[in-house]
């Protein structure tokens, strides 16, 4: 489109660039919500999470004990260590060589496991999700929505595990019993809680409330066992106490409720909950399938992929 005569062209008019505003004075480019990353959502999601609030509380409320804290009692240990923790922003943990010697005893008895599960562990170790993609046989292209709600459990659980790692600043299981000599190089960061099981119990229990429950109760169970063999190999591993995996479920469980309030998170439960729901016809999935290709995943990103997806979910039998 030529410019009115009499001024100098802009470069929109000149290159067919689209102006940053319209006439009226209103925003005109707006980056696409297909085109974000699940990486990159789930960090924007984390913003929304840290603003969340329970009973005029938000998720710096949420307690968990230290790895040897003494047992509940009132005006007792416990409710001294809490005290300090209020006051100081740490916590601390009373040790006894009795426990101290309990608790390495297993990982120690568990280096034997280690050849039956060393590949399956090696690979949780970066690459936790594929499991779940496993066990549920769905991805990014099968089911978006789903893919960045475990993504975005799988943030908050670490943000929440790490926040008490720093608290407790305790230490890894060689640290204590060189012996066990991991498979591994020790994570650098403290030991308790295990960011694998917060992760993986809070995917878990964001699972429940997107997939239809089965007969039996099968599809918690499975949820749920899946969740306990992560945490487990990483003990096996000799890089957790199972105190660690004990204290990462007990953080998904009160992390849930202020994950399920963030808003992104409610607009993804009910799009993955259309995506498991079991009247989604082949054509529905088809079109997630196109969805997922568009927010960039798996091989089908080109239209031509996305073309022949459609046609065969299309085809009968």
């Amino acid at each position: 489109m030529p410019p009115p005569q009499g001024r100098p062209a802009e470069l929109h008019e000149i290159f067919g660039v689209r102006p940053v505003v319209d006439g009226a004075g209103n925003p005109t480019l707006h980056f696409p919500r297909r085109a974000w990353s699940p990486d990159h959502l789930a960090i924007a999601v984390a913003t929304e999470f840290v603003r969340q609030k329970r009973n005029g509380k938000d998720w710096s409320s949420i307690v968990v004990v230290g790895p040897y804290d003494a047992p509940a009692a009132p005006g007792g240990s416990r409710a001294r260590i809490r005290r300090r923790a209020a006051a100081s922003g740490r916590m601390e943990h009373p040790l006894t060589k009795q426990s101290l010697a309990e608790e390495v005893a297993e990982p120690i008895r568990l280096i034997e496991y280690r050849p039956g599960v060393m590949a399956e562990a090696l690979m949780q170790r970066d690459q936790m999700l594929a499991y779940w993609r496993g066990l549920l046989s769905s991805s990014r292209i099968s089911h978006p929505a789903t893919f960045e709600l475990l993504r975005i459990a799988a943030q908050i659980g670490q943000f929440m595990a790490h926040h008490f790692k720093w608290m407790y600043q305790f230490p890894r299981p060689s640290s204590v019993a060189p012996a066990l000599m991991p498979e591994i190089d020790p994570p650098g960061h403290a030991s308790y809680p295990s960011a694998h099981a917060a992760e993986s119990y809070l995917i878990g229990e964001v699972l429940k409330k997107v997939m239809p429950a089965e007969g039996g109760g099968g599809t918690p169970v499975a949820l749920d066992r899946m969740a306990e063999r992560i945490s487990r190999n990483r003990e096996v591993l000799g890089v957790h106490f199972p105190r660690d995996s004990a204290a990462g479920k007990d953080i998904a469980g009160k992390t849930l409720p202020f994950l399920l309030a963030c808003p992104t998170v409610v607009t993804l439960l009910a799009e993955a909950q259309g995506e498991w729901a079991p009247s989604a016809s082949p054509r529905r999935r088809a079109g997630g399938e196109a969805r997922g290709a568009a927010r960039g995943g798996g091989a089908a990103r080109t239209p031509t992929a996305v073309r022949r997806a459609t046609k065969r979910a299309r085809r009968p039998g």
